[in-house]
């Protein structure tokens, strides 16, 4: 039993003795830890210090990294997070993570990925403190948790023997038996204890390990539609680069578009693609859940109404003048009717105006341009009359001016420009489901309005058709829609403030190392005007080119002026007309017995005319 005792106490004795640091590797792990800082970290960026215990060795090496005064450091234990300046928002450069083993990654990816300034491409240096007997998989162990929690690429794993340091490292992609599986790991180098010096100390540590060769991996890719312009484009990269790309198409019957869109990046979110393109808008509920890309394009949503219908000529005659002109206008004549029977109703000038029914229809005469009954013979009545001719003059041509120009072109019924205007037309409107998610979290009246008020529409042609078929229907949509599929003049944007930008971009799953790789190669594409050229063969000859030849044509050739645009004029002429003869038969009436006595008269002449005929 004594043995046993002492057996047991032996091993315990043993584990302690080679699971724990001595001083002499504590000084060693200090001289090697700050080596790598100095050699292999950029100098300028954010250095963070994870750890969850507190020792001697650990104050060390922050004297020692201080002192260099080269980086900035924040330390990080549990429940402690570290104060972040306004000034120092950028992405941490370089982690240094002190473990006793894989199964504490976990709990360093749950503290250090809630900060903003993590960054997953950072370096990492992963100290671990308890030494085993095999240590090259005790790094491959604590790669593998690195990269399944927190997707840490440039990953340097530092364990303990009983002489040295070993330094280990991996490469993904390496085949296209592993690609993202980590099978192994790579001796980087070493550090003795004895000479506390690395063995080979001209490597590079922490390197690009992303491959412009992916040996035929596959990579899933989730599209939200099945006409996804870019996806030839997309396509054609990930190719370039021997992805073998796997499409997730979603297609209408699996929803509006918006639920589409939620179930992409929902598909990143849950591991199940890796990438999600096809008209998805940069958005904040998204990028807090995937990584966006460069904005390779920007949709232009705005109001669409029924364009104003022109007037009818005689519509545009009756409003040639305003109310206000027209009853000035009865106002003077009848003054200067009045004015001329006062004054005329003395000789010599009494037989021409001494009656007020003579006076005012000499006033009507000189305004229609006719001759009057007799002259004015005082000086009076010819200064009056004189000031009414070149009043009548005036009006008379600014009248035949509006009038001539009114019968070639009438102009246009009240446009509308606002919302204000299309709510107090009680015209209908709709948009797709989707659209209702931009007014959401708005507190504006208004569009709280619009999202109580609204009519479905399953998609954006829908929509203009409805408006090019009733003329009184209204709706928000992108503008390239319009530009596309209509081709008249009877869909018109209501204006540019209540319009609104919505870029696209492509998603990767957060932290995805392709993130930078697709980026360069959108910002090449947008640059170059390889996403102009894209839009354009799409979209095909636009309305909006068809339509502004068609502008430029009507205003440079001659007009054709045909009896249609008379139309007003031999109207108001056949007013006249009746007119006239309304008061021709009134004057027969009125003039019966004298008419009666003509009849007798032309009677005996026929009479006579008769009698000398052989």
């Amino acid at each position: 039993m004594k043995a046993v005792s002492a057996l047991l106490i032996l091993q315990l004795l043993n584990f302690t003795s080679t699971n724990k640091l001595t001083s002499t590797a504590e000084n060693a792990l200090v001289a090697c830890v700050s080596s790598i800082v100095r050699r292999h970290f950029v100098p300028g960026q954010v250095i963070v210090l994870s750890t969850e215990e507190h020792s001697d060795h650990l104050d060390l090496l922050l004297k020692e990294v201080n002192e260099m005064s080269r980086w900035s450091l924040q330390v990080s234990r549990p429940g402690f997070k570290p104060a972040t300046s306004h000034e120092n928002r950028d992405k941490i450069g370089s982690y240094i993570i002190f473990i006793r083993g894989s199964d504490e990654v976990k709990g360093v990816a749950d503290q250090q990925t809630g900060s903003t300034s993590w960054n997953n491409l950072a370096s990492f240096l992963v100290v671990v403190t308890v030494r085993e007997a095999t240590p090259q998989r005790q790094a491959l162990s604590v790669v593998r948790e690195m990269w399944d929690e927190l997707m840490a690429l440039n990953v340097v794993v530092l364990v303990q023997l009983e002489t040295a340091f070993h330094l280990y490292t991996w490469f993904p992609y390496r085949s296209h038996l592993h690609c993202e599986n980590i099978t192994e790991v790579i001796l980087v180098t070493e550090w003795s204890f004895e000479n506390d010096v690395m063995a080979t100390d001209n490597e590079t540590f922490f390197v690009n390990k992303i491959p412009k060769n992916f040996h035929g991996c596959p990579i899933r890719a989730s599209v939200p539609n099945d006409y996804a312009t870019e996806r030839n484009y997309i396509s054609s990269f990930l190719n370039q680069l021997n992805f073998t790309v796997v499409l997730q198409i979603k297609s209408k019957y699996d929803g509006p578009l918006y639920e589409r869109v939620k179930s992409s990046v929902e598909d990143l979110f849950l591991g199940r693609s890796e990438v999600a393109f096809g008209g998805i808008p940069l958005l904040m509920e998204i990028a807090s859940l995937a990584n966006p890309s460069f904005p390779y394009y920007e949709i232009t949503y705005a109001w669409y109404v029924p364009c104003a219908r022109p007037l009818s000529r005689l519509e545009a005659i009756r409003k040639l003048f305003p109310v206000s002109v027209w009853v000035s206008l009865l106002t003077t004549i009848l003054l200067v009717t009045v004015i001329l029977w006062c004054l005329g109703s003395r000789p010599p000038d009494a037989r021409a105006f001494g009656n007020i029914d003579i006076a005012l229809y000499n006033v009507w005469a000189i305004a229609m341009g006719v001759s009057v009954t007799h002259m004015p013979l005082t000086s009076r009545l010819r200064v009056i009359i004189f000031s009414w001719i070149c009043y009548c003059f005036a009006i008379s041509t600014v009248f035949q001016t509006f009038f001539t120009s009114y019968l070639v072109d009438p102009g246009l019924d009240k446009q509308i420009t606002t919302l204000n205007e299309l709510l107090e037309s009680k015209m209908d409107f709709g948009f797709r489901p989707e659209i209702d998610f931009y007014f959401s979290g708005s507190s504006n009246w208004i569009h709280k309005y619009l999202r109580s008020h609204k009519k479905n529409c399953s998609d954006s042609v829908e929509c203009i058709n409805r408006i090019i078929d009733t003329a009184s229907f209204a709706t928000i949509t992108e503008s390239w829609s319009v530009e596309k599929y209509v081709k008249s003049s009877a869909v018109c944007r209501m204006n540019d403030l209540d319009s609104f930008p919505i870029r696209i971009v492509f998603y990767c799953r957060k932290g995805s190392i392709l993130m930078d790789e697709f980026n360069k190669i959108i910002v090449s594409m947008v640059e170059s005007g390889q996403t102009i050229k894209a839009e354009r063969e799409w979209r095909g000859p636009s309305a909006e080119s068809q339509s502004h030849t068609g502008r430029a044509g009507s205003s440079n050739e001659y007009f054709v002026f045909t009896g249609a645009h008379l139309l007003g004029a031999f109207f108001i002429l056949l007013i006249g007309h009746s007119l006239g003869f309304v008061m021709f038969l009134c004057e027969m009436l009125y003039h019966k017995p004298k008419t009666v006595g003509f009849r007798r008269i032309l009677q005996a002449f026929n009479e006579k005319r008769a009698s000398r005929a052989p």
